[in-house]
């Protein structure tokens, strides 16, 4: 997956460069003990080169290629991924964003498919400015109208890969995100508009997860599921928190939550009952507005 300029997106070729050491490390029949050994490192640094949870050095490809036999060409080929890996994404210029942040939007500019829960806010790839604005200046309080500024920004060009249909979202949004006002009509208004319109979208759903629907594992938290074309990255899911954030690319793991996804589908409104829903949430709020 590129990144503008035809270069590929250094997120998932890191990924896909851990997913294949790990590889030749089983191929080897080898520890991370003893390859730890024979690089004289940390065994939590080669932990970490497998599953892309850090740089990895050109130098490190290297001497593991050499201990696990690699010939020539595939080396050559994984110095280079490991050259690619630390290319700069478009999403780094912006230094709001804290590391864990970064690497969620450098992952989620190269997903293929989007499985969103949401029961505290709108998703931000689907926000309004006014409603990211809103949202922001409560949660970052700290934050100066500059830092909201770039945040806001980010958050728009990530929403265009969906305008592009470049990307497959599935997002189930719980009731009372659409409830919540924060004491502003208009921009809920707004913001409701724009989930009519993007739910049109051949590659956008939408479902809302009514008040009285059953009990679910997904409404106990908000989380993302991302999928990728390249099959040799694994799925992950992310969960943002308030002062930290996970993500989870353990297969048993993360198909609980793919399976908690799909649970939470069966239980929200239909794509068409949802997109209904909206329209009379957007007379109720266009009312709202008009006493206002």
């Amino acid at each position: 997956m590129a990144i503008g300029g035809g270069a590929p997106n250094p997120a998932i070729v890191r990924l896909d460069l851990a997913a294949r050491l790990r590889e030749l490390r089983l191929a080897s029949d080898l520890s991370i003990e003893s390859v730890a050994a024979e690089l004289m490192c940390s065994q939590a640094k080669i932990s970490r080169m497998e599953t892309g949870g850090r740089g990895i050095q050109a130098r490190d490809v290297r001497d593991l290629c050499r201990f696990y036999g690699v010939d020539s060409d595939l080396r050559d080929q994984l110095i280079r991924m490991a050259t690619e890996a630390k290319r700069r994404g478009w999403w780094q210029d912006y230094g709001s964003l804290d590391e864990q942040t970064q690497t969620y939007v450098g992952l989620e500019s190269a997903a293929s498919s989007l499985s969103i829960v949401e029961t505290r806010a709108i998703p931000g790839m689907l926000q309004t400015r006014a409603y990211a604005h809103l949202i922001l200046s409560g949660v970052r309080g700290q934050s100066t109208n500059a830092e909201i500024e770039e945040i806001v920004a980010t958050r728009e060009r990530r929403a265009e890969r969906v305008a592009r249909g470049e990307v497959l979202l599935r997002a189930i949004l719980d009731q009372a995100t659409l409830e919540r006002t924060f004491g502003r009509f208009d921009v809920l208004l707004e913001q409701v508009e724009l989930l009519i319109a993007r739910s049109t979208l051949p590659n956008v759903t939408i479902q809302i997860l009514p008040f009285d629907a059953l009990p679910s594992p997904a409404v106990e938290s908000s989380f993302t599921y991302l999928t990728f074309a390249n099959h040799n990255v694994p799925d992950v899911v992310f969960i943002e928190g308030r002062s930290e954030n996970a993500f989870i690319d353990k297969e048993r793991i993360s198909q609980d939550y793919r399976a908690d996804f799909e649970a939470a589908s069966q239980i929200a409104a239909t794509t068409s009952d949802s997109r209904e829903w909206l329209i009379r949430r957007r007379v109720a709020l266009s009312k709202a507005v008009e006493r206002s």
